[in-house]
């Protein structure tokens, strides 16, 4: 017993793999049979409708090709005015007629055997294809016989012809007629040259009594459809009956006889269509063995089989994959992140290089412009001093106290650049400076219009503003100067005359994205579009490389300062802006000025004030645990993937937010650039950025953009917690 027991133990496992074998092999045998079954059982009716389709479609292909050849027999007629020609009787006439007939059988060698015309009395005229005595009296008596126009019958034991009678009238006369006899068999091949039932199928064309007419098989030619080998019994009989009362009564049909061939009874599949060529009518007939219609579907069936026992193996051998590619999915999955946000990192770090690199450069600018705005300004004095006592004195000449004004005006606006350049020596940190709403349509009228009289009549100004006017939150004065620095630059590249055109527009977000890379946008949201295009000189790729750099300049005659796009650049990135560049030599420049459309906070709107956390995020942060965590405890929270939601939510309902959570990579976007957008928003609103790679120690922040705490991804829930606190409760009149 023991024994027994042990065997049974160690081949327990060989025993469980024989049993689920002889399980699988059943049920594929049983699903052999079950298919098989279903398919036999249904093969009858598709194989016969298919067979039905095709008779029924060459069919009609055979009647409208004849109706075709009747119709191209009465326009050759019509066009060449037989009944005329008939008519006259002359041997003019006569030899014109000939020569006509030659061509048209020409013309249709491949589908008739011969043509003749007759006159009106019954007498040959002339023949193509055939002597005039070969041809049958029954074919000359047609056209003053009985009225049949059409008949078919054979010329031989392989040929089977189509004759027909097309009568000519003149003025309702009968002078004449046109016989043309028609290779049946010939036309019918070619027809159907490019029909394929299958290896055995048929498809030929007997009469109204089932005489085959075209088969493949020349044995088969005058002879019943279906008494090929047919056996004599009871069950033949019956089909043969049905099929010659089919054939007499029904436009088409379907039916099974048997034959017997090499002493083997085979089952044949047919089905017929009527083709009808006026007064008879012919019978296209499509067989097939049954034998061969369900060749297929065994194939199919076995090949079915087959499948499924290798998708059983392989479907094993997939379940075993997929574990391991989901464990090296998720690994993957987090590597990207870490690579992603690292990518990010970088980037900002080489930005933050540009622009300390662009700060020394500026810096030794700012000495420069220090000293030239100094003496510029000392030197301006006496002559607006003097200009002003002048004014005095001849203010009753009006045409020069006219020019003593404009000089006065000039030197003012001289000594304004001089406080400008003044400005930008002291290198005053970005968003100094008083900065209000301020309508882009404006700015713009002005600034063209400063120019008009620097503008040569040769250069033609194109203004595009919108109807409803755009603003932005910035300096007039530092902006007036940055678009006057554009206009001044293009109406110089123009020398020889051209169109400056000026545009406004509002750009939406996810055009922002397209226009620039979502990681340099200095902003998240709508802006304003400045667009100042010129047709002038233009510039190569080298050149634009070095256009914003200090002391650059393309002047001839040392006439330039190098200055002016440099401070354009200095000026837009002051105002949380960008500009892009774009030019060809020969063909013009187009300078493109982005600025953040103005957005209005209003607080205190609203009656209840909540305390709600504001949490964009990446899609899949892996931050999300501390955050599921902060809201079952009660915090309200609103969950944002999209920085331009969190935008909307909190233009909406500022009141009702206390506080920005915010991720360093999001989709998209920045969240160094959504700080920034919040922050011109409202300076006072607490911003807590959360990063993985780098120690908040090692980020360096701009005043304008700068969170109020770094957070690392790997601090604890406590420390989030504690961070999360504190800046709540910083925000004054606003409870927790």
């Amino acid at each position: 017993m023991n024994r027994m027991l042990k065997f049974i133990h160690k081949k327990t496992g060989t025993i469980l793999n024989m049993s689920i074998l002889l399980a699988l092999i059943l049920f594929v045998g049983f699903l052999y049979g079950t298919l098989y079954e279903n398919y036999c059982g249904d093969i009858l009716s598709r194989e016969l409708t298919r067979l039905l389709t095709i008779a029924r479609s060459n069919a009609t292909y055979m009647q409208f090709y004849y109706q075709d050849l009747h119709e191209d027999c009465r326009a050759f007629l019509e066009d060449n005015e037989f009944s005329t020609l008939l008519a006259s009787g002359s041997q003019g006439a006569q030899e014109e007629i000939r020569g006509d007939l030659n061509r048209f059988f020409s013309l249709h060698s491949d589908d008739y055997l011969y043509a003749a015309v007759m006159d009106g009395g019954g007498e040959i005229l002339c023949s193509a294809g055939i002597e005039q005595e070969s041809i049958p009296p029954e074919i000359l008596s047609m056209p003053f016989g009985n009225g049949v126009y059409e008949r078919g019958f054979w010329m031989d034991a392989d040929t089977y012809a189509f004759a027909y009678c097309s009568r000519i009238y003149q003025e309702r006369e009968l002078v004449g007629a046109l016989i043309g006899v028609l290779d049946f068999s010939a036309v019918a091949r070619r027809l159907f040259r490019y029909v394929r039932i299958g290896k055995k199928g048929n498809l030929s064309v007997c009469d109204a009594e089932g005489i085959v007419l075209l088969h493949s098989d020349e044995q088969m030619l005058g002879k019943k459809i279906y008494a090929g080998g047919a056996r004599d019994d009871a069950q033949t009989e019956e089909d043969v009956l049905y099929i010659e009362e089919a054939l007499a009564k029904k436009e088409r049909g379907k039916a099974v006889f048997s034959v017997e061939e090499s002493g083997k009874t085979e089952q044949m599949l047919m089905a017929f269509s009527r083709a009808n060529i006026a007064p008879s009518y012919y019978m296209v007939v499509a067989t097939l063995p049954y034998s061969e219609a369900i060749s297929g579907i065994q194939s199919t069936v076995r090949q079915a089989v087959a499948t499924f026992v290798l998708l059983m193996s392989v479907l094993i051998l997939l379940l075993l994959l997929l574990f391991y590619q989901f464990r090296r999915y998720a690994l993957n999955q987090a590597e990207q992140r870490h690579l992603t946000e690292l990518n990010h990192m970088l980037l900002d770090m080489k930005n933050r290089q540009d622009q300390l690199h662009q700060k020394e450069n500026l810096q030794a600018v700012g000495v420069f412009a220090s000293g030239i705005a100094h003496e510029f300004s000392n030197l301006l004095t006496p002559i607006m001093a003097y200009c002003e006592m002048l004014m005095l004195e001849y203010h009753t000449n009006a045409r020069l106290y006219e020019s003593l004004f404009e000089i006065y005006q000039s030197a003012s606006s001289s000594r304004a650049l001089a406080r400008q350049l003044l400005s930008f020596s002291r290198s005053s940190k970005p968003g100094e400076g008083v900065q209000t709403p301020l309508s882009v349509n404006e700015l713009l009228k002005n600034c063209v219009r400063s120019m008009d009289i620097q503008v040569s009549g040769s250069i033609r100004i194109d203004m595009q503003l919108p109807e409803d006017a755009l603003f932005v939150m910035g300096n007039p004065s530092m902006l007036q100067q940055a678009v006057n620095n554009l206009l001044v630059n293009a109406f110089q590249s123009m020398e020889n005359g051209g169109t400056l055109t000026v545009r406004c527009e509002r750009v939406p977000a996810q055009e922002m994205v397209q226009t620039a890379s979502a990681d340099d946008l200095p902003f998240i949201g709508d802006g304003v579009k400045i667009t100042i295009e010129d047709t002038g000189t233009g510039m190569d790729p080298q050149t634009m490389e070095q256009i914003f750099k200090p002391f650059f300049t393309t002047k001839k005659n040392t006439t330039g300062t190098g200055l002016g796009l440099m401070i354009v650049q200095n000026v837009i990135n002051r105002h949380d802006g960008f500009i892009d560049v774009a030019s060809e030599p020969g063909k013009g420049s187009r300078f493109i000025v982005v600025l953040p459309e103005c957005i209005r906070v209003e607080r205190g709107r609203e009656e209840t004030q909540q305390s709600r956390i504001l949490l964009c995020h990446a899609p899949k942060s892996g931050n999300m645990p501390l955050y599921r965590r902060l809201q079952e405890e009660g915090e309200p929270i609103l969950f944002c993937t999209d920085p331009l939601e969190a935008i909307r939510s909190f233009t909406a309902h500022p009141d009702s937010y206390s506080l920005l959570v915010t991720e360093y990579a999001l989709d998209h976007f920045s969240g160094i650039a959504l700080s920034r957008t919040f922050r011109r928003l409202d300076a006072s609103f607490p911003v807590i950025l959360m990063t993985s790679l780098i120690h908040p120690d090692e980020m360096v922040f701009d005043p304008v953009s700068a969170p109020n705490e770094v957070v690392l991804n790997s601090v604890t829930y406590a420390q989030f917690r504690a961070s999360i606190s504190k800046w709540k409760k910083r925000m004054g009149g606003r409870p927790a």
